[in-house]
């Protein structure tokens, strides 16, 4: 096993894409986090989230990878549901 990120803040709910080529997970502090996919060396790390206020969490590939769903809040305790298609973070 090794670290495949080095950020200062915490990396959480890592999930891999069902081709296994690929990691979605979130990363940030406890308030502002975004959900990041990175190819499964650790390269090519890219933020699929834009940065706003709040907490993003949770992704999870559909079983044939053209979404990732995850969870969403501008506001403290409000989550909710998003989805992201693949596509806008496939090279």
């Amino acid at each position: 096993m090794r670290n495949l990120t080095q950020t200062p803040g915490p990396d959480l709910h890592p999930d891999w894409s069902p081709s296994g080529d690929q990691s979605a997970f979130a990363s940030g502090e406890r308030l502002d986090r975004e959900i990041w996919v990175m190819d499964s060396d650790g390269s090519n790390r890219r933020q699929l989230t834009p940065n706003r206020p709040g907490i993003s969490g949770a992704p999870a590939w559909s079983p044939d990878g053209s979404q990732i769903v995850f969870e969403s809040s501008e506001h403290q305790g409000d989550l909710a549901p998003h989805s992201w298609s693949t596509k806008a973070c496939m090279p």
